[in-house]
């Protein structure tokens, strides 16, 4: 932590809150991990598994973030939430991880949006989610089977480039002042 830098002040009520809440969470996906291990409901346990992993991590991550307003953890919890949906979709079918592969380029621009629920940097995010939106669009067309890999790499070249100029423009901004 930087010298000045104000830290998160949690009270011992909302640490309490937040680990029955954590607990309770993975307790759930435990229970479903092992009733599904078993038999017991009716999804396959090597279907679901991922995504209930990843769905839990997201949620506790995301009631920490609600409850302590911590738009670090909201981050992290879309970071979890956004794959376990997609885990979820290509394990039954619905789609392929060849056809959404653009969703995990794009995941922390939409996690810095997700994180915008809390933080007062709306213009912050909103910039940096940008980026990677703009390199996730890149690769839709190749997902789409439009494009082939070799123009796709050619157009991430190119945006590169262009993030590098954009980069050392606005560094340069900065020592004038």
């Amino acid at each position: 932590m930087k010298t000045g830098e104000k830290q998160l002040y949690v009270s011992p009520k909302k640490r309490r809150i937040c680990n029955i809440a954590d607990a309770a969470i993975i307790l759930a996906a435990a229970t479903v991990a092992v009733l599904s291990y078993f038999d017991i409901i009716p999804l396959r346990f090597s279907s679901i598994i991922n995504g209930v992993i990843l769905s839990a991590l997201g949620i506790v991550f995301f009631v920490n973030a609600l409850i302590q307003g911590n738009s670090v953890s909201m981050w992290l919890a879309f970071c979890f939430i956004v794959p376990a949906v997609m885990s979820f979709l290509c394990k039954y079918g619905i789609t392929s991880y060849g056809e959404i592969y653009p969703v995990y380029i794009a995941l922390p621009g939409i996690a810095c949006l997700g994180a915008m629920i809390i933080s007062r940097e709306f213009w912050r995010l909103t910039k940096a989610a940008l980026v990677f939106f703009i390199a996730a669009a890149i690769f839709v067309p190749h997902a789409a089977g439009a494009l082939g890999m070799g123009w796709t790499l050619a157009m991430l070249a190119g945006y590169l480039v262009i993030l590098a100029a954009a980069l050392i423009v606005y560094l340069n901004k900065g020592e004038k002042k």
